[in-house]
């Protein structure tokens, strides 16, 4: 394969990688900007619930909102209290931005941070999807 060839094969390849890099830290500005004008444990941010309000239940996401406030804000004790599932899913992404980037940059393969970063995020959602209603 010619040098033209693999440098464009490569830039092609990292797009998504760089857009969705984009869009996330596009996305938590966005969310630092409101939460400027906006605190979640004081103020309705954004309506309620549709599962809560028709069953009781919280569900998974439930409390991210006022999660992501205290995370931005550098709260980690009261963001975890508000929804464990918000920080072990960024736990779990680092875990796979790490992967990636080892991967790439070393071009070796690294399996290991993908199923830790998969049952963190499922003991996670069991725990706010069902255990914290239970309890």
């Amino acid at each position: 394969m010619s040098g033209e060839a693999l440098l464009t094969r490569r830039a092609s390849s990292a797009a998504p990688w760089i857009a969705g890099g984009v869009a996330v830290v596009g996305a938590h500005a966005a969310a630092g900007l409101l939460f400027q004008f906006a605190n979640p444990y004081e103020t309705q941010v954004f309506p309620e619930c549709f599962w809560h309000q028709m069953t009781g239940w919280e569900c998974p996401t439930c409390g991210g909102t006022r999660a992501l406030y205290s995370l931005l804000r550098g709260d980690l004790s009261r963001s975890f209290a508000m929804n464990p599932l918000l920080i072990v899913s960024y736990v779990a992404g680092l875990l796979l931005i790490g992967q990636t980037a080892v991967e790439r940059l070393m071009h070796r393969q690294v399996r290991w941070p993908l199923w830790v970063a998969v049952s963190l995020v499922g003991v996670a959602a069991i725990y706010t999807g069902i255990l914290r209603n239970v309890w």
